[in-house]
């Protein structure tokens, strides 16, 4: 199986359309942050998780960057199960990236993040077990996997 079809066949991700393609901005004046999709406000989805009560924030890897991460993946995937898995490992690889003073996001952007690449590791054995053990692992924008785990696909 070629690495195109093991990504394609692991944890097949939402894929907007050009005309579902959302813009995110988010903006800074003083202490107060404004956070918004395609000019409305951004839901904060306290529903799935209460992070951060005080409201979205950015730029460091916090409890207002958590809040930030799961609302903008909720509103992407459509799919709040996913935002919740994934929101803290896109928070520490995009949201704490994001400019202090202000940011741009579109769907696409998102996206790509989410796109999954494959990392190939030896296989190991285990002190339990002399034989090699697959061990393939999703992360965000990420497949882990030995040889053995991927010719097991």
């Amino acid at each position: 199986m070629s690495e195109h079809e093991i990504v394609s066949s692991i944890g097949k991700a939402h894929h907007p359309t050009r005309a579902e393609s959302k813009r995110y901005e988010g903006r800074r004046a003083g202490q107060a942050v404004t956070v918004t999709v395609d000019g409305s406000p951004l839901n904060p989805r306290f529903d799935l998780c209460n992070h951060s009560p005080t409201g979205f924030e950015w730029g460091y890897g916090g409890s207002g960057p958590a809040q930030l991460a799961l609302a903008l993946l909720a509103d992407h995937l459509g799919n709040d199960q996913q935002a919740v898995e994934f929101h803290q490992e896109f928070k520490i690889k995009i949201v704490a990236a994001l400019g202090h003073s202000g940011w741009t996001l579109t769907s696409e952007e998102i996206q790509r993040a989410l796109v999954p690449t494959v990392d190939v590791l030896h296989d190991r054995p285990t002190s339990m077990n002399t034989h090699a053990v697959p061990v393939a692992v999703f992360r965000l924008g990420r497949i882990v996997a030995t040889p053995t785990a991927l010719a097991a696909l």
